[in-house]
């Protein structure tokens, strides 16, 4: 473990720091706030704990954020792509010019 410590920048040192605190946090907040919450929707209610309401909504907010990044990422890819096949392309113009 000490060689992780170690080999870790002091930035990711701090980003670990900081996430281990927000982690104690959260299961701190997570058992003070057990008490179950009605959750209405249009058509119904249920009960639930307010936490797991809690998590579920970051899980689904995550979910959105990764799914939206990940469609980012494909179109940089493409694009990638694309400026290679242009650039190749001018540099065999560029030769058969010379």
């Amino acid at each position: 473990m000490s060689d992780y410590w170690k080999s870790l920048s002091s930035w990711k040192k701090i980003k670990l720091v900081i996430s281990l605190i927000c982690l104690i946090l959260t299961v701190v907040f997570s058992f003070q706030n057990w008490d179950s919450g009605d959750l209405k929707l249009v058509f119904f209610s249920i009960r639930i704990p307010i936490t797991l309401l809690i998590a579920i909504s970051l899980f689904i907010g995550y979910s959105l954020a990764v799914v939206y990044n990940h469609k980012k990422l494909i179109d940089k890819d493409q694009e990638i792509k694309e400026l290679k096949s242009r650039l190749k392309d001018f540099m065999t113009d560029k030769k058969d010019l010379l």
